[in-house]
């Protein structure tokens, strides 16, 4: 036996007959006070076990694949909005959630809809968080417009790290849906969304807070019988940064279709780098550079055959040069340099890469075969790539996603360096994501010479238990 699962003091509501009169079902006003939902799935009780035993997903999958999604998208959202009132005053309703993982919940404080304008206030039960929200509603045309701000110091949203994993707030957010329309078997929403102060943290996303500068997002979703889509029209702004996202899922062949694309318009050097969230790119937001940057990527895999894979990027200059390397530490790489030693992000030692130090090997004094064996099983293409190796990383791609998990890297020997003098060892996207643009700025610039980034590559490397480089080894 479950808890129960909705409990009600008082309500009260009025049919929308407009909507009755189209056969479907509507509210034009309601009034609640002290009531509680309770969701509980733990091993000390389950009162949702009808989501899963009555089959009550799966139903609405097999109703989805038969209507196609743009039907079943527009379907879904006319009846949440036919039962969104447009009059309606809700004091103290709570929702709690409970699993064997966590036990949390919130309080809808309180809800005011009158006419086009509504307003309230959230409350995250265990701790001190809190939002309030308030706007513009319109339930026949189907258009929000509701400003988002936390009423505590930490901002953060309520329940997002216990069903997300991922701590996440703001200082202001600004949502609207402008459209939701339906022509000729196509669904469309449209609308924007705006953020200052934005941040969101997750282990595997960073070791630091991701803090992201004053953001945009315009989007159109076009979602047919069997595709969704981000639309090509829609346009993303981070700090300065102009990007232009598209994605789309097709189910329309036998295995589905991902693809994505995603552009950023040319701007300067200093405002490329300085609008850059804090937190995933640390020292590079330092640079400051003349002349311009553009980036483009494109990606297409066929679930059918993965081995096809699509994928090219690239991070365009015009006139690009850098003046300041900031705080990167970019230019040590061509004179010795101490060089600190961590496994798992604990410190081991520390040592100089240079003359100075007895176990240096210049790269003239390695054997000629230990070279070529090494560069064989690391990076065979070494000295022709600008760092990156498109084949093997299509590969990595290809086989991780048949396997369902990673099995094949596609790291060159640059990536490795970089990895290993100027970041840590954790697999973060964060990490990966600055690790690409400090290779690219070494290789693209012609920072360091190929000899010099294998010199110092095989004089770090470890080749055995604690032993640090080819002389020590």
């Amino acid at each position: 036996m479950g808890d129960t699962l909705l409990q009600l003091d008082t309500i009260s509501f009025r049919p929308d007959f407009k909507s009755l009169l189209t056969g479907k079902v509507g509210i034009s006003q309601l009034f609640l006070q002290n009531g509680s939902l309770k969701l509980n799935s733990s091993r000390n009780g389950n009162n949702i076990e009808f989501l899963h035993h009555d089959t009550l997903i799966k139903r609405d999958t097999v109703k989805m694949i038969k209507m196609g999604y743009a039907s079943f998208v527009k379907n879904a959202v006319d009846k949440i909005f036919a039962l969104a009132p447009q009059q309606a005053e809700i004091t103290n309703l709570a929702l709690t959630l409970q699993s064997d993982s966590f036990n949390t919940g919130v309080v809808l404080k309180n809800y005011q809809a009158k006419k086009d304008f509504v307003r309230g206030e959230v409350d995250e039960v265990a701790t001190a968080n809190n939002c309030f929200f308030e706007g513009d509603f319109n339930q026949h045309k189907q258009t929000i417009s509701l400003k988002i701000y936390p009423g505590q110091s930490n901002r953060q949203i309520p329940l997002f790290k216990e069903i997300i994993g991922a701590a996440s707030g703001f200082d202001t957010l600004q949502l609207k849906i402008n459209e939701i329309s339906e022509h000729q078997g196509e669904t469309r929403i449209a609308g924007s969304c705006n953020a200052n102060g934005f941040y969101v943290y997750h282990k595997r996303l960073a070791t630091d807070t991701i803090k992201f500068g004053p953001s945009s997002f315009d989007y159109a979703f076009q979602i047919n019988q069997n595709s969704i889509a981000l639309d090509s029209s829609s346009q993303m702004l981070v700090g300065k940064l102009k990007i232009k996202p598209f994605f789309k899922y097709d189910k329309s062949a036998k295995a589905p279709v991902y693809q994505v694309k995603w552009s950023i318009d040319a701007i300067n050097g200093t405002d490329f780098f300085n609008s850059l969230p804090s937190g995933m790119f640390g020292d590079v937001r330092s640079i400051k550079a003349d002349g311009q940057l553009s980036f483009s990527l494109n990606f297409i895999l066929d679930a059918a055959n993965p081995e096809r894979l699509q994928f090219n990027c690239q991070l365009k200059k015009y006139g690009f040069r850098i003046r300041d390397y900031g705080s990167t530490g970019l230019p040590k790489l061509n004179n010795e340099f101490v060089h600190d030693v961590y496994e798992k992000d604990i410190y081991v030692r520390s040592f100089p890469v240079g003359p100075s130090n007895p176990n240096f090997t210049p790269l003239s004094d390695i054997a000629v075969d230990f070279r070529n064996s090494v560069l064989t099983s690391e990076d065979g293409n070494f000295f022709f790539h600008n760092g990156f190796n498109e084949d093997a990383f299509r590969k990595s791609i290809a086989d991780n996603y048949k396997a369902g998990k990673f099995v094949r890297g596609g790291s060159t020997i640059t990536m490795q360096l970089v990895k290993n003098v100027f970041l840590t060892r954790k697999k973060t996207v964060a990490r990966k994501a600055e690790e690409a643009l400090l290779v690219w700025l070494i290789e693209s610039g012609r920072l360091v010479s190929k000899e010099r980034l294998l010199e110092v590559y095989f004089n770090i490397i470890e080749l055995g238990p604690g032993v640090y480089g080819i002389g020590e080894a």
